[in-house]
């Protein structure tokens, strides 16, 4: 029988932590840092429409560039919408940025990182979110671009999607 004072090799023993039923520790870290973009959703909806509003308010100079050089115009639309994407795509990595900073502030990451989760866990779980965002604004811009400023890729559509 054992008294509650007794000290079991159990209890001296550290195992790393399993976070989540499902996929552990790192799945648990991507969901924390969904929830975590989830909540800052107005900056998030800013990126996605000044790119396009951006595309609307120059796609005149690149068609005026275009007709200068003597090609047609068909495609200013496609090209001022690729530059928006391209340009707001780079400006919003400042969300991984506030993240990591947030987790500096709040002292998250030295909690995380005293109960056994590893530098590379925190830091890739904020890239896989931060990267799906990106792919999910280029995907909507683009998207919406098409439908709304009526823009026509001209070329390879698989050269796009690399976009």
């Amino acid at each position: 029988m054992t008294t509650p004072l007794t000290v079991r090799p159990s209890d001296t023993e550290l195992d790393a932590p399993r976070l989540g039923a499902f996929g552990g520790t790192f799945s648990t870290l991507v969901r924390h840092e969904l929830r975590r973009a989830a909540r800052s959703w107005l900056p998030r909806l800013v990126f996605v429409v000044i790119p396009l509003w951006l595309a609307w308010f120059v796609r005149p100079a690149f068609s005026y560039a275009l007709m200068a050089n003597g090609d047609s115009t068909a495609a200013a639309s496609a090209q001022a919408l690729a530059g928006q994407v391209v340009m707001f795509g780079s400006i919003s990595l400042i969300f991984l940025g506030h993240a990591l900073f947030e987790d500096g502030d709040t002292h998250s990451d030295e909690r995380l990182r005293a109960s056994g989760v590893r530098r590379w866990q925190l830091l890739a779980s904020k890239l896989v979110v931060t990267l799906a965002h990106e792919a999910l604004v280029a995907t909507v811009v683009l998207g919406l671009g098409w439908v709304v400023l009526g823009a026509d890729a001209p070329g390879d559509v698989g050269a796009l999607v690399v976009l």
